[in-house]
C-alpha cells in the first residue's frame, strides 16, 4: 500500500503512539470509536508499517461470531458495494480496504478458538466486538502481540469512550451471570467501570474516533521509561562458553542472559546425574522457559542421555519445547535424517530419535501423557512443562522416580499460576530432602522490551503480579472483625482500593491452585457475590483501613422456582451457577431444597503469614453470626462504607451456608471443627487437583423447612439436614470400597463417620445380616480356629452394622480403623495385627449370639448340624 492512502487529519496523536512503541521496542493500544471503525483499519495498518520500515505486518484479527468483512472476495465486494448504497462507505475507503485484504496477511480467529494461537506472534491485534471479549481472552490474544506492534480494540457498538463508563455494553455480560434465576439481582458494570479506568493510566495508549480525532477522555501517555536493550552481558556470556562443547552453540541461540544461564546451568545438573533431582523453572509469560528447555535437553543428548521423556497437559502445549529441542541439536551438529529423526502425528511432533552416537546407541525425547508414569521406568531425564496446569497429585507421582525431573510453570499470568507448584509440591519434596530442589525464575521477556507499558497495563488491570502484602501485627483473635466490602468501591479504580483489590486477589493465588482473569470479572459483576474481609477492629476515629488477615468470597445460590427446576428435570440438563442446589436437590431427589437460600463459601484464603493460628475458624464464625442475625432485609442497602461492620449490616434471608471442596484430611477437619456437615461426594475426580469434590451443610434456619413427608427414611423430628447426611453415610459406607477412593486413608474415614450421625433406627437383631453359622465363624475366628479367609466377607456386613450403629458394639479407635480398612475399604490383611482382628471378631460374636436367641450350647448343636 501506498503512503497517499493515509489521511491527511490522523491525530498527531496516534502517529506518535505507533512510533513510541517501535522505537522502544513496546508495543502500544489503540482504542477507537464508532460505528466505522473497521474501515479505518487499513490506515492504521499502514502507519504501522511505514514506521516499521517492513513489507507486511503478520495480524491477527479476533472476533465472536463473523469477521466486519469477509475474506471471501465475492462476499467482500457484495458487503462493500451495500455499505456504499447506504451511503455508509466512500470510495477511497472501499479500495483501501480491497487492497488492505489482498495483501495483508491476516489470521483470524473467533474468541472461542484463540487457545489456538497460543505461543504464536504477531505483529498487529484486532480486537472486534469488544463486548464479546472475556479478560482470559483479552490477556491471551494481548500477549501474542509483539515489541513494536500494536492492539487495536474497536468499540464500534458505541458513540464515545465515556459509554464504558455509563453503559453495561463493554466485555462479555455471561461472564458475570450465575444461572437461569436472576433471584439475586441482575448483573452490575464494575468491570467496564474500572477497564476505562485503567486505560487512561495506561503508557503508550491513545484514543480515537472513527474519524481519527483524538479524544482527550483518554491522554496519550508516552512518559515511559525506557529501557535500551543492551546486550552487553549475554554477549559476554556467550563469548565465555563458546569453545564448550554442547554448550556454547546452544548459548548462542539464546536471546536473553537470563535463558542463557538457565541453559548453562540446566546442563551442569543433568551432567552431575544426580538421582532424584528436581530443577523448578518459574516465570511469567513470554520469558522462554520452553524454549531454554528445549534447548537444554539437545545439551543432554551431547552428553549421551538416551531415556528422555516429555510430558505437558497437552501435546500442543510442547510446539516451542520441540522447536528449540530440534534448534539446538542442529546447533551441535547435527542433521535431520542423518542424525535424528522426527515423528509427528497430526502434523504434531511428539518423537525426535537420535541415532548419531558412535556406538550406534538409540537416543530419543518422548512425550508421554501425564497419567503414564509407570512408562517411565528406564527414565533419565523427566520435562514436565506448564506443570501448574496439571494436577498436583499426578505431578507429585512423575517426581518420584531415581531420574532428573525439569518442571517448567508459568507463576504469574492468564492461564493460572505456579504458586501452588512451588508451595505444595516444592515445599512436600523439599521437606525429605531440601537437596533435591533447585529453583531458578526467569525475568526478561522475549518477545518484547522490558518496562512494556502494555504489560504493566494488562498485569495491574487484572491483577495478575498480585502479591501478599507484608504483615505488621498478629492481633488476638478476639480483637478481629468480619467486614463486607462494598464492591462499587472495592473496583471504582482508587488508588487506596486497588491495594485492596490486589489484597484479596494475592491471597486467593496463594490459597488455590488455579485462578484466572475471568475470576475478577464475576467477583466484580456477578450479582450473587459477596466479599468479606478479616482484620483487626477499626478504633474509632481511625483513617486506614486495617490489614487483611483473611478473605472470604460467597455466592448467594438457590431460590430457584419450581418452574426453573422442572424445566431442567424435562431436558435432563441443570443449569449453569447455583452449584450446591443443583447438585443436592437432583442427587437426593429433593426438588424443595432448590428452593432454599444458600450461602455457598466460594473461597476463603488467610495470609500465608497467619495460618495455622485460627484467624479462619475466627472468619467462619462471625460470618454464621452475620446470616443469623435478626438484620434482614429484602434487598441489600445501597452506599455502604468500603468496610461495613457485619454486626450492624443487614442481610438476605439465608437458610444455609455449604462448601465444595477437594476432598483431603485437613481441609474436611476444618470444615468439621466449624460445624459443617458432609452430605455429597463426587466419585469422578476433579480434573485440576484430582481431589473428590465434597459438598458440607450448616443449617442457619430451621431445619424442618423442607417438606420430608414423602420420605420413607427418615424419622419423625429429623430435620432435612440428618436425612441428607444420613443418605450420605450409607452410600459412603459402600463408595470408599471402589478404586477411586483407595487413596483416602483409614483416619480420613474415619472421621468422616464420627461426624456424621446416623438416620435413627430401631436396633436390629443379627439375624437381619448374620446367620447363626456366621457368629460361630467369627467366635471361631477369635479362638484361633478359623482363619481370615473365613471371615473376610462378613466384614463389610460388620462395617454397616457398626457404623449405621444398629448394634450396640463398642470398639476402640484402633479397631475402628481396622474395621474401616477391611470392612469399609476392602483393603489387604497382609499388614493387620491379628490380634486387634481377633478382638472385634469377639466383639461381634458376642452381641450375635444373643440377638441370634442362642445358647452356646444352641449354637453348637445348629452349627454341627449345617
Amino acid at each position: 500500500m501506498s503512503s497517499s492512502t493515509v489521511p491527511k487529519l490522523v491525530a498527531p496523536e496516534l502517529r506518535l503512539v505507533l512510533e513510541n512503541g517501535v522505537k522502544n521496542n513496546h508495543r502500544s493500544l489503540v482504542v477507537m470509536v464508532g460505528q466505522k471503525c473497521a474501515q479505518q483499519i487499513p490506515t492504521i495498518y499502514n502507519i504501522l508499517l511505514k514506521i516499521q520500515q517492513s513489507s507486511t505486518i503478520d495480524l491477527l484479527w479476533c472476533y465472536q461470531k463473523n469477521l466486519e468483512f469477509s475474506t471471501n472476495q465475492k462476499k467482500r465486494m457484495n458487503q462493500l458495494e451495500k455499505l456504499k448504497s447506504k451511503g455508509i462507505l466512500i470510495d477511497d475507503t472501499a479500495n483501501n480496504l480491497s487492497t488492505f485484504f489482498q495483501s495483508c496477511k491476516i489470521t483470524g480467529c473467533k474468541y472461542n478458538d484463540t487457545s489456538s494461537i497460543l505461543g504464536r506472534t504477531f505483529g498487529m491485534l484486532i480486537l472486534q466486538d469488544i463486548e464479546s471479549v472475556t479478560p482470559n481472552i483479552l490477556a491471551r490474544t494481548i500477549e501474542t502481540v509483539k515489541g513494536g506492534g500494536t492492539i487495536l480494540m474497536l468499540l464500534n457498538k458505541m458513540q464515545n469512550i465515556e459509554d464504558l463508563y455509563t453503559k453495561s455494553v463493554a466485555f462479555n455480560k455471561d461472564m458475570a451471570k450465575t444461572g437461569g434465576n436472576e433471584a439475586f439481582g441482575q448483573a452490575a458494570n464494575r468491570f467496564s467501570k474500572r477497564f476505562y479506568k485503567s486505560i487512561k493510566k495506561c503508557g503508550n495508549c491513545v484514543c480515537i474516533d472513527d474519524e481519527f480525532n483524538y479524544l482527550p477522555a483518554v491522554i496519550a501517555n508516552l512518559n515511559v521509561e525506557t529501557f535500551p536493550v543492551d546486550y552487553t552481558e549475554l554477549n559476554n556470556k556467550k563469548r565465555e562458553v563458546a569453545n564448550i562443547p554442547a554448550v556454547g552453540p546452544l548459548v548462542d541461540l539464546t536471546v536473553t542472559i537470563d535463558q542463557a544461564q538457565i541453559v548453562c546451568d540446566v546442563i551442569d545438573i543433568i551432567k552431575k546425574n544426580e538421582l532424584g533431582k528436581v530443577v523448578a523453572i518459574t516465570a511469567s509469560r513470554g520469558r522462554g522457559k520452553s524454549a531454554a528447555l528445549g534447548l537444554s535437553l539437545a545439551g543432554a543428548i551431547a552428553n549421551n542421555f538416551s531415556n528422555i521423556f516429555v510430558t505437558a497437559p497437552a501435546l500442543d502445549n510442547l510446539k516451542t519445547f520441540f522447536e528449540f529441542a530440534i534448534k539446538g541439536l542442529n546447533g551441535i551438529g547435527y542433521i535431520e535424517t542423518k542424525d535424528y529423526d522426527i515423528e509427528t502425528k497430526d502434523n504434531k511432533i511428539f518423537r525426535i530419535n537420535i541415532h548419531h552416537d558412535e556406538q550406534n546407541r538409540r537416543q530419543t525425547i518422548c512425550y508421554i501423557q501425564p497419567r503414564d508414569a509407570h512408562l517411565l521406568s528406564q527414565c533419565e531425564i523427566l520435562v514436565i512443562d506448564e506443570a501448574a496446569a496439571i494436577p498436583l497429585p499426578i505431578v507429585n507421582k512423575l517426581t518420584e522416580g531415581k531420574y532428573t525431573v525439569l518442571m517448567a510453570s508459568t507463576i504469574h499470568g492468564y492461564e493460572g499460576t505456579g504458586r501452588a507448584l512451588s508451595l505444595k509440591l516444592l515445599e512436600k519434596i523439599k521437606k525429605a530432602n531440601k537437596s533435591r530442589v533447585v529453583e531458578k525464575e526467569l525475568s526478561a521477556p522475549i518477545r518484547y522490551s522490558q518496562n512494556d507499558p502494555i504489560e504493566a497495563w494488562l498485569n495491574s488491570f487484572l491483577c495478575l503480579n498480585a502479591t501478599p502484602p507484608k504483615v505488621e501485627e498478629f492481633p488476638d483473635n478476639t480483637q478481629c472483625e468480619l467486614m463486607l466490602v462494598n464492591r462499587d468501591l472495592l473496583f471504582s479504580g482508587n488508588q487506596i482500593t486497588e491495594k485492596v483489590l490486589n489484597s484479596i486477589v494475592a491471597l486467593s493465588i496463594a490459597s488455590h491452585y488455579k485462578n484466572e482473569p475471568n475470576d475478577l470479572h464475576r467477583m466484580a459483576d456477578s450479582p450473587n457475590q459477596q466479599i468479606f474481609v478479616l482484620g483487626k477492629k477499626v478504633e474509632p476515629g481511625q483513617k486506614t483501613l486495617p490489614s487483611i488477615i483473611c478473605y472470604i468470597q460467597v455466592s448467594l445460590e438457590g431460590k430457584i422456582s419450581q418452574k426453573v427446576y422442572q424445566d431442567s428435570l424435562n431436558r435432563n440438563k441443570k443449569g449453569d451457577g447455583d452449584l450446591i442446589p443443583w447438585t443436592i436437590s437432583h442427587h437426593l431427589s429433593c426438588p424443595d431444597f432448590s428452593q432454599l437460600a444458600g450461602a455457598r463459601i466460594y473461597r476463603i484464603a488467610v495470609h500465608p503469614d497467619y495460618q495455622g493460628m485460627g484467624y479462619g475458624s475466627t472468619a467462619i464464625k462471625q460470618l454464621i453470626e452475620y446470616y443469623t442475625s435478626h438484620l434482614v432485609t429484602e434487598s441489600m442497602p445501597e452506599n455502604l462504607p468500603f468496610f461495613a461492620r457485619t454486626a450492624t449490616t443487614p442481610h438476605l434471608q439465608i437458610d444455609y451456608a455449604g462448601v465444595s471442596f477437594g476432598l483431603t484430611k485437613e481441609l474436611f477437619n476444618f470444615w468439621r471443627m466449624n460445624g459443617f456437615l458432609p452430605v455429597y461426594l463426587r466419585q469422578s475426580q476433579n480434573d485440576i487437583t484430582g481431589e473428590h469434590s465434597m459438598i458440607v451443610l450448616r443449617s442457619l434456619q430451621d431445619d424442618s423447612i423442607i417438606d420430608d413427608s414423602n420420605d420413607s427414611t427418615g424419622g419423625e423430628g429429623n430435620g432435612w439436614l440428618n436425612q441428607f447426611c444420613g443418605h450420605f453415610r450409607e452410600s459412603a459406607l459402600s463408595l470408599f470400597a471402589y478404586e477411586e477412593f483407595k487413596d483416602y486413608s483409614k483416619e480420613l474415614i474415619y472421621m468422616i463417620f464420627a461426624t456424621v450421625e446416623p438416620e435413627k433406627r430401631e436396633k436390629i437383631d443379627g439375624s437381619f445380616l448374620f446367620s447363626p453359622r456366621d457368629a460361630k465363624i467369627l467366635k471361631d475366628f477369635n479362638l484361633g480356629t478359623a482363619n481370615f479367609g473365613d471371615i473376610k466377607h462378613l466384614l463389610p456386613r460388620m462395617a454397616s452394622l457398626y457404623f449405621q450403629k444398629l448394634a450396640d458394639i463398642k470398639l476402640t479407635g484402633e479397631e475402628l480403623k481396622t474395621l474401616i480398612e477391611l470392612g469399609v475399604k476392602h483393603g489387604s490383611y497382609v499388614y493387620t495385627d491379628q490380634s486387634k482382628l481377633q478382638s472385634i471378631a469377639k466383639k461381634f460374636a458376642e452381641y450375635l449370639i444373643p440377638s441370634l436367641d442362642m445358647t452356646k450350647a444352641e449354637l453348637r448343636i445348629k452349627s454341627s448340624s449345617v
